[in-house]
């Protein structure tokens, strides 16, 4: 069995994405932490749609202030941090699951993958590998 943790999103002006981003997460049955730092279009609305822990936070040019105040409102130990424009892809829950069990004492990394055109019009995808699971416990 998958131990318990919450999913925490920094949130901003996000209403084209927040849905997909949270709709992939939903085979997760994780509580979800949404941190909103001053959205000024129907990010807040559609994060609601999905759970009901959205909190405000006053933006203070500090990232990391932002992610630790989402992570002092999740109630489980094992956080995992996901940006609103990205999904999680089904097929991947059992290596999530699996850092979960055997590593607990590691931050957990996943492979983001992000398409991109650069200024010559070439275009690609690029890996990087983003530590994102992590036992608040720890760390």
């Amino acid at each position: 069995m998958m131990p318990a943790f919450t999913v925490c999103m920094i949130v901003r002006n996000e209403e084209k994405n927040v849905r997909k981003c949270l709709r992939s997460l939903s085979p997760l049955q994780s509580e979800i932490v949404v941190v909103d730092t001053g959205s000024g279009d129907r990010t807040v609305s559609y994060a609601k749609e999905f759970t009901d822990k959205v909190f405000s936070f006053s933006w203070i040019n500090d990232f990391s202030a932002a992610r630790n105040f989402a992570a002092s409102k999740a109630s489980n130990p094992w956080i995992l941090a996901v940006d609103c424009d990205e999904f999680l892809v089904e097929a991947h829950l059992p290596r999530l699951q699996t850092a979960m069990e055997e590593r607990a004492d590691q931050i957990g990394m996943i492979t983001r993958i992000s398409p991109y055109t650069d200024f010559l019009g070439n275009s690609g995808v690029m890996h990087e590998f983003v530590g994102r699971l992590y036992d608040q416990r720890l760390y």
